[in-house]
């Protein structure tokens, strides 16, 4: 019965431990979106738009590298 009490307790610290570990990870997920909504609506900010961009230099061509 002690063996048995033990394993229990020994699963509840790994499960505490797991959550623990889910949750700042979690949290650090949040943060690095957070960070790249950021910096996109930063970029947004300072890049002219594309046909901004044509009016200045007609002669010009425009990559744009999308994720899949």
């Amino acid at each position: 019965m002690v063996i048995a009490l033990s394993i229990r307790e020994v699963e509840k610290r790994k499960n505490k431990e797991l959550q623990s570990a889910y949750d700042t990870i979690s949290y650090q997920t949040k943060e690095l979106i957070e960070s790249f909504k950021s910096a996109k609506k930063i970029q947004s900010a300072i890049l002219p738009t594309e046909s901004e961009f044509k009016a200045h230099f007609p002669d010009s061509f425009i990559f744009k590298h999308t994720q899949r």
